[in-house]
This record gives structure tokens, C-alpha cells and sequence, in this order.
């Protein structure tokens, strides 16, 4: 109970410090507009058993013209019991493994050159509606109230023979100045931010695990049941990702990605250890007799192993630019795992269900689903295939979050 309503907290705080939209004021020229603190969210789960939730914030500062550099710390909370264990109130849920890490994720982004408006065709059209609609609502506005500054100073710029998008916005009137600001403010995030051309993540989290089992006392052979035995275990790692100008169709520009991560810690026994105790006896339902029956109890046998993993990755995808609904990437990846190792093939893809698009880097809601092949060998020679479909709600900045992703 008391691990669901930390989770659910935590989740009502980031509902919370969601970025409010400002309210436009003036024209900005060139740079970006920045939500400079964000929250950030991940629920995920997938069909290996595995769990996590993670919350945390993004901070971004201006590194220079071209560089922001975005400092993200979080906490995670994961489970090797499903999602559902994460919001449990059962007592056994909460008596289970539940680590608590604490890290963050540094990033750089390169926003690239500054773009004109009228290089893009998608964006000549839609400032030329803009503008259509801007001095349409000047007329209307101007034609109530003719003797106020702005729309004397719109009627002498409109004159007998120009043309709505010809006039500058700054001669618009102020509710014409309006409408073209937010249109701005809408679409000038395509130009330099919203999707920078590069992104260097690098991410690290630490935390402490401890691990229940039994296990016999030297020159003994009973077993002893020994508690609390603690571990530090941590993850580091990097991921690189390019926005290419390349288009592919659908509005969408070809990205390509790299990812490596290296995890070390402890993992608990697979092994189990079944006893039994007499309860009584149990009637046959033909009343021949009776049976014993027995209360069994199952525990972790052995000691936990220090395990080190290491996992890269490399994708060719697709970033829908323009109307920013999607991306999606395919590529392969390798992990070993102790003497064990395995390659894969993966395919993530994110969905934008909810977006703030006033800010540059919109802060979206994302679902992500990523399904994956995998051929393993492990120790043993003993050769394995599984699929693993992973499924997550996201809440950040961009299509592109922290290093592990």
C-alpha cells in the first residue's frame, strides 16, 4: 500500500508542474522558445515479468546558439513481478524485490543552422494562411473601430493594392498581431528545436538491492534462512542519435541511432528450496481412507552472483517531422550477460497521444511499444529464442528521451 501511493504521488506531482502555456506578446526572431524545466515520467512492463517506473525533471540551459545541454535526474523503482506489483497493496508484492535507484541523464542537443521560413514549402503555406487570416481579422476588427493606432497603422500599410501576405507583422493590427503570433509560436519550433539534428545522451544510476535466501551454515546441513544481505549495483550509458535531412515520406526524416549501456550488480538465485510441514489429513471422497497433507513453503537457495551486462544497439527509423504524431526505428542489438550472450532484433515505436506545442522540444505524452526477437546461447551451450513485446507510457520533452531508452 504504502509503494502504490508513493507511485500514484509521484505521478500527481508530475500532473501538476506540467509546463502552463504563455501567453504571446511579442514577435521572437531567431533561437528557440524553451520550457528551461519539465517533468518527466516512464511506466513501463513488459512480457518478461519485468517492471519500472521512474520520475524525475528536465532541466535546460542554453549552452550557445546551436547547443542546449538538458541535466535530467530521476528515480526508478523496477520489479522482476510484473507491472501490477508496482501499484500492489498486497502484503507479499510488498514484501518482494523492489530496488529504489537514484541518477540522471545528461544531454546535449544540437539544434542545427537557423532555417528560413520560406525554404520549406509545408511552412510558405501555412504563414500565407496565417497571414490571410491575420489581415482578415484586422478588417473585421478595423472596420468596428477605424480610429484606433494599430488599425490606422494597418490601413496604411494594406493600402489600394497589397496583398495580405506582402504586409509585414508588425503593421498588422493587435488582434492580427495576435493570431500570427501564436501561428509562430505553433510552427517555428520545426525550424531549430522541436527535432534537433543531433542528440548525445549519456546516462548513469546507482542504488542498493538486498537479497533474502537460504542457504546451509558451514559443516551444517540444515538450512538457515539469512536476511538483508546488500548489494550496490549500478548502470551507465550512452546513446547517440541523428536527424538526418534525409525525407522517407510521410513528412518524416531518416534518423539513424546507437546505444550501449553497461549494467553491474547482483542477481538473485534462480534456485528454489521447497519444505513441507504435516497439517493433518485429508478424507478421500470415496471414504476409503484419509491422505496427508502438507503446508509447503518455497524460498530462494543460494547466495546472490555478481552479474555484469552489457548491451548495444543500432537502428535505422524514421521521425515524423512535420505533423509530429510518431517515430519508429529497426535495427539489431547484442548483449552479454556473464558467459551467456544473445542478438536480437527490435522495432520501437513511439506514439505522440498528447503534446504541449507551444514550447520548443514539446512536452508530449508517448506510448511506446517495442516488440523484439532474441537469440540467445548461454553458459551451458544451451541455446534459446524468445519474443519480448515491451510496452510504455512516457511523459518528456521530446520523440527522444534518456540514454537507456
Amino acid at each position: 500500500m504504502r509503494r502504490a501511493a508513493t507511485a500514484l504521488l509521484s505521478m500527481a506531482i508530475l500532473a501538476g508542474t506540467a509546463p502552463v502555456p504563455a501567453q504571446p506578446t511579442k514577435v521572437e526572431r531567431g533561437g528557440s522558445r524553451i520550457a528551461s524545466v519539465l517533468p518527466t515520467l516512464k511506466l513501463e512492463g513488459s512480457t518478461e515479468g519485468s517492471a519500472k517506473l521512474e520520475v524525475g525533471a528536465d532541466i535546460v540551459v542554453r549552452a550557445s546558439d546551436s547547443i542546449d545541454l538538458s541535466i535530467a535526474p530521476g528515480l526508478e523503482l523496477t520489479t522482476a513481478d510484473g507491472l501490477a506489483a508496482l501499484f500492489s497493496t498486497d502484503e507479499a508484492d510488498e514484501a518482494s524485490a523492489m530496488p529504489l535507484r537514484a541518477g540522471g541523464t545528461v544531454s546535449l542537443y544540437y539544434l542545427g543552422e537557423p532555417v528560413s521560413r520560406t525554404a520549406i514549402p509545408a511552412f510558405r503555406n501555412a504563414d500565407l494562411r496565417a497571414k490571410n487570416a491575420a489581415v482578415a481579422r484586422c478588417a473585421f476588427v478595423c472596420k468596428q473601430q477605424p480610429e484606433g493606432e494599430s488599425c490606422k497603422r494597418f490601413q496604411a500599410a494594406l493600402g489600394p493594392d497589397k496583398s495580405a501576405d506582402s504586409i509585414s507583422p508588425e503593421d498588422l493590427c493587435n488582434d492580427g498581431l495576435a493570431l500570427w503570433i501564436k501561428h509562430e509560436q505553433l510552427t517555428a519550433p520545426e525550424l531549430r528545436g522541436m527535432y534537433p539534428e543531433l542528440i548525445l545522451s549519456a546516462k548513469g544510476v546507482v542504488g542498493r538491492d538486498s537479497f533474502t535466501y537460504m542457504a546451509a551454515e558451514p559443516g551444517q546441513t540444515s538450512l538457515a534462512l539469512r536476511e538483508d544481505e546488500r548489494h550496490t549495483s549500478y548502470e551507465i550509458g550512452t546513446s547517440l542519435a541523428w536527424v538526418t535531412p534525409v525525407f522517407v515520406g510521410w513528412a518524416s526524416m531518416l534518423t539513424l541511432e546507437g546505444s550501449f549501456r553497461v549494467t553491474a550488480g547482483h542477481e538473485a538465485s534462480s534456485v528454489s528450496a521447497e519444505w513441507c510441514t504435516p497439517v493433518g489429513s485429508v478424507p478421500r471422497q470415496d471414504g476409503s481412507g484419509a491422505d496427508e497433507a502438507e503446508a509447503c513453503t518455497t524460498g530462494t537457495y543460494g547466495a546472490p552472483a555478481s552479474s555484469t551486462k552489457m548491451r548495444g544497439a543500432l537502428r535505422v527509423g524514421a521521425l515524423n517531422r512535420l505533423q509530429s504524431l510518431w517515430r519508429v526505428a529497426l535495427g539489431p542489438y547484442f548483449v552479454r550477460d556473464g558467459d551467456s550472450y544473445a542478438v536480437g532484433v527490435e522495432v520501437p515505436l513511439y506514439l505522440n497521444f498528447a503534446s504541449t506545442p507551444e514550447y520548443v522540444g514539446e512536452y508530449k505524452g508517448l506510448l511506446g511499444i517495442t516488440p523484439r526477437a532474441e537469440w540467445s546461447v548461454r553458459g551451458d551451450g544451451f541455446p534459446e529464442s524468445r519474443f519480448v513485446l515491451t510496452l510504455a507510457l512516457l511523459g518528456q520533452r521530446s520523440f527522444f528521451g534518456a540514454a537507456f531508452d
